[in-house]
């Protein structure tokens, strides 16, 4: 009897569950053909997805930060892209305009260089600094080319504002100069304003020279151009040497003595014209045997022989 029963509510609680599937399949069928030629649901589902609109917002919003955050890192990428490549272009830009300007300098040093050897009827070759040896011991400078060029001992060399040196020592492929500044270093000169000689020695000090020894009684003023004075036949008459600007007694009291600043650019000078000996008699450009120069050249030469732009004649 009691198997009987529990199976009687079962299959009583069976067909339960069956007929309420039943009504909601028929209610939701209803609903649908309902809605589907009323429309009357369509409010509602409008209603519910602006509910659900916020929450769709807040679960899409990591996907949409790490998708700008993607394009940032794109877009900042590629502009230190185009921002490297303008430095490179500006940077070359740059090298090209210094390289052209230092071409232009370089042509006019040698313009100028040129000039100051037709101006003073000189001969020479022009050389190459390979190398410079300045401290206070030693003013030296090595040139790029030695006997294979022809180059002979004790030649003078100059730039086209004044007296660099002479040569000392003549390699098989490189010459080594020594300044005018050397402290071993002497050149005769000659006051261009009251033609007065001296021998100015080196200081070691690439700016000035020293004029040793004067009568006390000189007629030295700061100022005076020296010139080379043409005495012992090295350095060639007349050539600009320095200016004077310190005039005072020396230690003893008993001399004077003069401090001048060469005229030559001892450190900036890269190209350099080599003198050659002129042959006696050749020419009206002979150096003159008295140290009274500089030589004058032709009316039709003097004439065709302008300063080069920004120099000024000695």
């Amino acid at each position: 009897m009691a198997v009987t029963g529990e199976r009687d509510s079962l299959f009583a609680s069976g067909q339960a569950q069956t007929l309420r599937l039943i009504v909601y399949l028929t209610a939701a069928v209803a609903l649908m053909v309902t809605d589907h030629h009323s429309g009357y649901l369509e409010r509602i589902r409008s209603t519910l997805a602006a509910l659900a609109t916020p929450l769709y917002r807040v679960a899409q919003a990591p996907v949409e930060a790490a998708r700008w955050l993607h394009a940032a890192a794109s877009e900042r990428v590629e502009l230190k892209r185009e921002n490297d490549s303008l430095r490179a272009n500006l940077l070359l830009a740059q090298a090209r305009l210094n390289a052209a300007r230092i071409e232009t300098e370089q042509n006019q040093r040698l313009l100028q260089l040129l000039d100051a050897g037709r101006r003073y009827r000189l001969s020479g070759r022009l050389v190459q600094v390979f190398d410079i040896d300045i401290d206070p011991y030693r003013q030296r400078l090595l040139l790029d080319g030695g006997r294979d060029m022809g180059i002979q001992l004790g030649q003078p060399l100059i730039d086209a504002y004044g007296l660099i040196g002479q040569v000392m020592t003549v390699g098989s492929t490189t010459t080594t100069v020594m300044l005018l500044t050397d402290p071993q270093h002497g050149v005769p000169v000659r006051n261009a304003r009251t033609n007065q000689r001296a021998i100015a020695y080196g200081l070691g000090r690439s700016d000035r020279i020293l004029l040793p020894t004067l009568p006390i009684n000189s007629d030295v003023q700061v100022g005076d151009e020296l010139v080379t004075s043409g005495l012992g036949g090295r350095f060639p008459a007349g050539f600009p040497v320095a200016v004077v600007r310190e005039v005072e007694p020396d230690a003893n009291g008993m001399f004077a003595q003069a401090f001048a600043e060469p005229y030559a650019r001892l450190q900036h000078s890269s190209e350099l014209l080599l003198l050659e000996e002129h042959d006696a008699g050749t020419d009206v450009g002979e150096w003159p045997s008295d140290g009274v120069g500089p030589p004058t050249l032709p009316a039709d030469e003097e004439a065709a022989v302008e300063p080069v732009e920004g120099e000024t004649r000695p």
